[in-house]
């Protein structure tokens, strides 16, 4: 008979075997994707329930510069065998910095910068970009980097390539007149480069 013992049952004139009924512990398995990660819930995982399957039963985290690589757990890669203990675990993201090229475009008679690879998200492109020298041109003088939406803010995280126009004002020489000697001489002039 499979019933559960009840409150008062008495001992039956026969030997008894009386079986022990046995529920299954369930644990969470928690995520920790660190700081901007997305959230992911928990799971309740029973006790013996291989983990990386259910690692795989969830969407992989993201994270803004960041590339998902897997899941860790105790600073050690999840083991294909590994089944879940009598306790909770916590799987920590794993992350890689996205990487992009700065490019710079100089404009015709300018002196060129190479393109600059590797720039890590939220990389210090300001520290990265005042290691050149800034370009020349004759008869111009460099104004400044650009993007498309004008002066570049160079406190905005690189979060894909990107290319920055340098911009050029113009020089301005005085002209000024000697007439050796003769009438009053005009006043100085200031004329910008290439002007008539």
């Amino acid at each position: 008979n499979s019933a559960d013992i009840s409150a008062g049952q008495t001992m039956p004139a026969n030997d008894v075997t009386i079986t022990v009924v046995w529920t299954v512990n369930s644990h969470n398995l928690i995520f920790d994707t660190g700081t901007g990660g997305s959230t992911i819930a928990s799971l309740t995982v029973n006790y013996g329930v291989n983990v990386r399957g259910q690692l795989n039963t969830v969407t992989s985290p993201t994270r803004t510069g960041y590339a998902f690589v897997k899941w860790q757990i105790g600073g050690i890669d999840v083991a294909a065998g590994l089944t879940m203990p009598d306790n909770d675990l916590t799987a920590v993201a794993i992350w890689n910095v996205n990487t992009h090229t700065v490019s710079f475009s100089n404009g015709a008679g300018a002196t060129t910068t190479a393109s600059v690879t590797g720039v890590s998200y939220g990389a210090d492109l300001d520290a990265v970009i005042n290691a050149k020298a800034h370009p020349t041109k004759t008869g111009y003088t460099f104004a400044g980097w650009f993007d498309g939406s004008g002066a570049y803010d160079f406190s905005t995280p690189v979060d894909g390539d990107l290319t920055l126009v340098a911009h050029w004002t113009k020089k301005s020489y005085a002209v000024s007149f000697d007439t050796d000697g003769g009438s009053t001489a005009p006043a100085t002039q200031h004329v910008d480069y290439q002007d008539q």
